[in-house]
Formats: structure tokens, sequence, C-alpha cells
């Protein structure tokens, strides 16, 4: 899966709750290291990431991408119809 791909469905999954490593690798298709690695990138940009236990994230309770709700198959097209 391409990188951005990846970074847009985890935003989008943790704009509808709590996440794990593990299930986003397995929806993905990638390693759970691969993930970690997409949600250090994700709080580098700012987005307010928390820890809830090992291995399982969400947004602070206030943070809400709001109007982007977007599907995971909506985020991949969004990704893959851009041009280089």
């Amino acid at each position: 899966m391409h990188k951005m791909a990846g970074l847009l469905v985890i935003l989008n999954k943790l704009d509808k709750g709590e996440v794990t490593t593990k299930q986003l690798a397995e929806d993905l298709e990638v390693s759970t290291r691969t993930i970690q690695r997409y949600i250090n990138e994700i709080e580098l940009a700012q987005f307010p990431i928390v820890l809830l236990k090992l291995g399982t994230y969400s947004f602070q309770e206030w943070h809400s991408l709001g109007r982007m709700q977007l599907s995971d198959k909506e985020a991949k097209l969004i990704v893959f119809n851009q041009r280089d």
C-alpha cells in the first residue's frame, strides 16, 4: 500500500475511535513496526494522538477530523488518483 494511503486510512480510523497497531497492520497488510512509524509521522504532524495502552491509540477526546469522514476505500482513491 502507498504510504500516503496508509496514513489517511489510519487518520480516518482514529477519527472513528480506538485503533490497535495489530488491527491496522492486518487491515493495511503491513508490519506492526510500519504502523508504529506511520503513527510517529502522524504525531510529528501534530495530530493529537493518545496512547491508551500498549498498542492502542485514539485521538484526544476533543479532537475530530469532522468533515473528512472518508471510508478506507475513499482515502485510498484520493491518494491513487493524485499525479506525482
